[in-house]
């Protein structure tokens, strides 16, 4: 059981989590843009009928809803990105090669030498 290798797999699954989540965020800001910019695309080149110009004041501010909701979480994600930001395969395999050498080590007595003598 190796505590250390256990808390670098809960780290890198993390660290996966946190990738995952920026890009749905992401994505999600640069669909809710996009979706703006069509509807006011919509608004500058077309007549627009009363009821519809009601349904796109709603949908320009569902996206813009959407957008801000996602830019939030985002900046609250810039916050800890320092802690996950981590080259984690690096260190998984010096961890590694630490863990190979400390189970092949020898010791060798400094003074008490007759003491392994066989």
């Amino acid at each position: 059981m190796c505590i250390t290798k256990d808390l670098l797999k809960e780290a890198i699954s993390l660290q996966e989590r946190f990738n995952s989540e920026h890009e749905r965020l992401v994505n999600k800001k640069a669909e809710s843009q996009q979706k703006v910019q069509d509807l006011l695309h919509k608004i500058e080149n077309d007549e627009i009928p009363e009821y519809q110009a009601y349904q796109l004041i709603m949908a320009i501010k569902h996206a813009r809803k959407d957008r801000r909701e996602a830019w939030d979480e985002l900046i609250k994600l810039g916050e800890i990105k320092g802690i996950v930001d981590f080259n984690l395969e690096h260190i998984s395999k010096r961890l590694d090669s630490q863990i190979k050498g400390l189970n092949n080590r020898k010791y060798a007595p400094r003074i008490l030498t007759n003491l392994f003598e066989n």
